[in-house]
C-alpha cells in the first residue's frame, strides 16, 4: 500500500475550525498516512497549541512578509519530508478545508502526478463584484487560463485541468522529485500557478476528480455564511 503524507500548512488566522478539522482528518480511512501541520517561523505558541492536540507541527526557518511566500516555504518543507522519507504521495490539505473520509482512496485510485479533489473560493471580478467558483483553472484559447465555473464540476468525472489549488490535491513523488515550489514575484498568482505550470513544462498533467467534494469553511462553524462553499 502506497505510503501517503498529508500536508497541513496553517496559521492561526484558522484557528475558528481547527477542531472541526482535526475531526475530519481523524476520520481519513487510509491504513498508512501520516500529517504533519506547518506553520510560519514565528507561530511557536499556535505550534505547540497543536501539538497538545495530538498532531505533529513543524516551523519553517524562513519568513516573509506577505503570505504567498510563507506558504511557499511550508510546502517546501513538506515536499522534503516527503521526500526524504520516502513517502509515495503527499497530500496538500488545507486546514480550512474539510474532506470526505475516502479522499485519499478516492484521489489515488487514479494514479495520476496531480490530483485535485474540488474545493470553492471567492474570486473578485474586473467590475467589483465576487464569485464563488471552484478554484481550478481551464485552458482558454491563446495559452491563457479561465476560472471554471461550479456547474462545470457537478458530475462525478476525472477531469484534465491547466491548474488545479492545493487546497485538496494529491501529488506523486516523481512529480515532487522534479518540480519544487515557488511564487511569482510580480503577479498574484500564488504557488499552486507556478507549481502547476512548471510540470507542465516538463510534461506532468493536471487533474480533478469531481466525485471529491470537500467544504471550505471560509468561516467558524455553524455560520450560515459558510453554505456558498457547499457543493451540491
Amino acid at each position: 500500500m502506497n505510503k501517503i503524507l498529508i500536508g497541513v500548512p496553517t496559521y492561526p488566522g484558522q484557528e475558528y475550525c481547527l477542531e472541526e478539522f482535526m475531526r475530519h482528518l481523524k476520520a481519513i480511512n487510509y491504513d498508512h498516512f501520516d500529517v504533519l501541520f506547518v506553520v510560519d517561523k514565528n507561530e511557536e505558541k499556535y505550534q505547540r497549541k497543536i501539538q497538545k492536540m495530538g498532531f505533529e507541527c513543524a516551523r519553517v526557518s524562513e519568513e516573509k512578509s506577505f503570505r504567498c511566500a510563507n506558504i511557499t516555504y511550508c510546502r517546501r518543507l513538506l515536499r522534503k519530508k516527503m521526500l526524504e522519507e520516502n513517502y509515495d504521495y503527499l497530500l496538500f490539505i488545507d486546514s480550512d478545508v474539510m474532506v470526505q473520509p475516502d479522499i485519499i482512496k478516492k484521489l489515488i485510485q487514479h494514479k495520476k502526478t496531480i490530483c485535485s479533489g474540488i474545493f470553492m473560493s471567492t474570486f473578485p471580478l474586473p467590475d467589483g463584484r465576487k464569485v464563488v467558483a471552484p478554484v481550478l483553472y481551464d485552458f482558454a484559447p491563446g495559452g491563457k487560463l479561465r476560472l471554471m465555473q461550479k456547474k462545470e464540476i457537478l458530475d462525478d468525472s476525472l477531469k484534465k485541468v491547466a491548474v488545479c489549488g492545493f487546497g485538496c490535491c494529491l501529488l506523486r513523488r516523481d512529480v515532487l522529485e522534479k518540480v519544487d515550489f515557488r511564487w511569482y514575484e510580480q503577479s498574484k498568482s500564488g504557488e499552486d500557478v507556478a507549481f502547476c505550470h512548471d510540470a507542465a513544462q516538463i510534461g506532468f498533467e493536471a487533474f480533478v476528480d469531481c466525485s471529491v467534494r470537500t467544504w471550505h469553511l471560509s468561516y467558524p462553524p455553524g455560520d450560515s455564511r459558510n453554505e456558498k462553499f457547499k457543493i451540491v
